[in-house]
């Protein structure tokens, strides 16, 4: 039986899929599209390089 946290917490990844999911496809019909993926892709991994830095400073 799951908690009421691990169901918000859940709600929550399933929303960010389906919003991830809208993105991607309306994107898909964008002249730019590759560009905008290219850009959201680098931006993703540039937050996640920043918090390993400043995870590995702190």
């Amino acid at each position: 039986m799951p908690t009421d946290t691990a169901k918000a917490a859940n709600n929550g990844l399933n929303n960010s899929r389906q919003a991830l999911k809208h993105f991607f496809m309306a994107t898909l019909k964008h002249r730019n599209a590759p560009l905008i993926r290219l850009l959201t892709a680098m931006g993703a991994l540039t937050s996640i390089l920043l918090l390993g830095v400043l995870n590995f400073i702190h």
